[in-house]
């Protein structure tokens, strides 16, 4: 009779092997499926805060530095402000490109909001506006699981417009 080979693997080891590699395979695609989704949506969620963030900055360098200021709807993504200083008036345009934005600003006289047919005019020799409170809104359009910033600072203004004690 002749002796078996023993230095070869048999069907049974090679069939439990390839479905030990499988599960191990789905496991760990599994992983990093999931690891690439959290990143995704931590790096919306932080986009979406640093243009929120952004916004209120600029509006806040315009509050403290103009006399008066208009604020222009342009569309759902972006608005314009003018602003009126000694040395004239400049425009900046504010693009969050893939956030629509909600801005609402009341000075204590109830709230403005703004929208296509309302824009928002704030003049810093009126003492009334000198504190504003404002909501601004940046909603994301994916589907992420952060896909709302809300931010409700008070932006204020110590001095009169122009610089006057």
């Amino acid at each position: 009779m002749k002796k078996l080979d023993s230095r070869g693997i048999t069907l049974i080891e090679l069939l439990a092997t390839l479905a030990i590699i499988g599960t191990v395979s789905a496991l760990v695609i599994g992983i990093i499926v999931t690891s690439m989704n959290n990143f995704h949506a931590a790096e919306d969620s932080n986009n979406i805060r640093s243009h929120a963030n952004h916004i209120i900055f600029s509006l806040t360098n315009v509050h403290q530095r103009s006399s008066e200021y208009t604020i222009d709807y342009i569309n759902e993504h972006s608005f314009s402000i003018t602003a009126v200083n000694n040395e004239g008036a400049n425009t900046t345009t504010i693009n969050t490109y893939y956030y629509p934005i909600s801005l609402h600003v009341d000075n204590g006289s109830g709230p403005i909001t703004l929208t296509e047919e309302n824009s928002i005019h704030i003049d810093l020799t009126d003492e009334a506006n000198k504190k504003l409170h404002v909501q601004l809104r940046l909603t994301s359009d994916s589907n992420g699981r952060n896909d709302e910033v809300t931010l409700n600072p008070v932006i204020s203004r110590m001095t009169k417009a122009g610089g006057e004690e």
